[in-house]
């Protein structure tokens, strides 16, 4: 358990905790693109404008 120690000392968090921010806040907006890109192109299936129809 010794890594773990290692892992959860100040001197690493300083640095992991940002990096995981970064990673995880690309994460959700990739993942807000995708699914705003699927529901257009499902708009678009069903004979929809997903111009006109766009409630956002």
């Amino acid at each position: 358990m010794e890594w773990m120690n290692t892992l959860l000392s100040a001197e690493t968090l300083k640095y992991l905790i940002p990096i995981v921010a970064i990673i995880a806040g690309c994460s959700v907006v990739g993942a807000k693109a995708y699914f705003t890109h699927v529901e257009r192109m499902e708009k678009i299936r069903q004979g929809m404008n997903p111009d006109t129809h766009d409630a956002d």
